[in-house]
């Protein structure tokens, strides 16, 4: 317990009271932005966890028929493309030929593939999300972590906004468990 109370205090000095973002959840924006992030994995997920649309047209409509619009594209992994998808807090990112070859061998190279992240609603970059939902449209925390290895910010330098603090015998998940549970690969391997 002292354990959680110190990480709690550390976490506190960091950045203040927290948010606290609770399965039923209340609280304006963040209630409505979760129910829309479900109601969107619903409606372009299968039950598999794959994209249910095989085109960037149809997944565009898809979109706009829930209040998303394109707010940025870049490139992405030549010839892909990077784009974002934002209503509100909740951002879609639509990586049209996957991430970029790495020697690390990720599962997501050189597939197409999304993700839908619940957002501080500051900015579209890694660390403004503060989770991504799942296939059943539940949200999934960036930050998964032992109390006593708490850390205020994460491995790239960016505060953690958004922790699971574990109790007991945690001693973690396979490091990508989280982002194979929040990405979605598309029927293709490159989104036109």
């Amino acid at each position: 317990m002292a354990d959680m109370a110190k990480a709690l205090d550390k976490a506190r000095a960091a950045w203040g009271q927290a948010a606290v973002l609770q399965g039923g959840g209340t609280g304006g924006p963040w209630q409505g932005a979760k129910e829309l992030g479900r109601l969107l994995v619903q409606r372009i997920i299968d039950g598999a966890g794959r994209v249910r649309m095989g085109t960037l047209a149809d997944l565009q409509h898809a979109l706009a028929e829930l209040g998303f619009a394109k707010v940025n594209e870049s490139e992405w992994n030549p010839p892909g493309r990077q784009i974002f998808y934002q209503s509100g807090h909740v951002v879609v990112r639509v990586k049209t030929k996957g991430d970029k070859p790495s020697p690390r061998n990720f599962p997501r190279e050189n597939r197409a593939h999304l993700s839908v992240s619940l957002t501080d609603g500051k900015g579209l970059e890694w660390m403004n999300d503060l989770g991504k939902f799942n296939a059943a449209g539940r949200l999934a925390p960036k930050a998964i972590t032992p109390v006593d290895r708490f850390q205020p910010t994460d491995f790239q330098g960016n505060p953690q906004k958004f922790v699971l603090l574990m109790g007991g015998k945690y001693t973690g998940i396979h490091p990508d468990a989280w982002a194979d549970s929040t990405h979605f690969f598309f029927p293709v391997d490159t989104l036109t």
